[in-house]
């Protein structure tokens, strides 16, 4: 068996680098849409809400900020997890 060229695994390493990168873009702009769409329905339906009541603006606002609050929750916690495995793979690698 004759070992890999250097060449090889400089290829490789492009390659990891290129599909890690593809792969953060896709979670991070996914959980950016998410963010977004969770806040728009919320605030969609306060509004919807205080139409129906005649509430307004309390639902509207209420809406608003349990969208911002469950948005936000989870981007964080979806950043940190992304976060602990890059940690996890660097520190164990298999």
């Amino acid at each position: 068996m004759t070992p890999p060229s250097p060449d090889t695994n400089d290829n490789e390493d492009e390659k990891d680098l290129s599909r890690s990168w593809y792969m953060t873009f896709g979670l991070y702009g996914a959980v950016g849409t998410q963010l977004a769409i969770t806040i728009v329905a919320c605030l969609w339906a306060g509004n919807w809400a205080d139409n129906r009541f005649d509430t307004t603006p309390w639902l509207t606002l209420i809406g608003l900020t349990v969208g911002c609050v469950g948005g936000f929750y989870n981007f964080i916690r979806t950043v940190l997890w992304q976060q602990n495995k890059k940690y996890d793979s660097h520190n164990n690698p298999h």
